[in-house]
């Protein structure tokens, strides 16, 4: 039986969001440049510098945090797209909380870092259908209500 090797991996690397990245359906990944170069194949990211070197930019950051807005921010219920808000709008601050999405989708699915690291080395990860991730995302920001009607709260005192 192969022995266990425990792996640490910093809060802020960008390591930790590379089970949310597998997660998305694949025309979040095909319309984002950064997120396509990577091989479906996670054992191919882990053992490749060029491959962590691209998990390791800023560019992967910004698209994973996009794709993860594009995703959470229509279950808040708010009309339109969530270009039509701006970073002023709590909800569309919030939606960009990648550290949280990645949480609540591993509490939520199993789906994290950890199950990642038990694949076996040369398995390729199939994209999630895309109903699926929004069903999930449905139900994770259902769990993030008492955000949304502080926020509604707050924007009827605004006014």
């Amino acid at each position: 039986m192969p022995q266990a090797i425990a792996i640490r991996v910093p809060r802020d690397s960008n390591f930790n969001y590379l089970a949310f990245m597998y997660f998305l359906p694949y025309e979040y990944v095909e319309s984002s440049p950064t997120l396509r170069k990577l091989p479906r194949c996670f054992g191919d990211v882990a053992s490749s510098n060029e491959m962590l070197d691209i998990v390791d930019s800023d560019q992967f950051l910004s698209e994973i945090m996009d794709a993860a807005s594009a995703l959470a921010f229509p279950h808040f219920g708010f009309g339109g797209w969530k270009e039509h808000y701006t970073g002023y709008c709590p909800v569309w601050t919030f939606s960009y909380f990648l550290q949280l999405w990645a949480k609540l989708l591993q509490e939520e699915t199993g789906w994290g870092l950890q199950r990642l690291l038990r694949l076996p080395r040369d398995y390729v990860i199939p994209y999630f259908d895309t109903d699926f991730v929004s069903d999930v995302m449905s139900r994770i920001v259902k769990r993030m209500q008492a955000i949304k009607k502080a926020y509604l709260e707050y924007e009827s005192k605004q006014q």
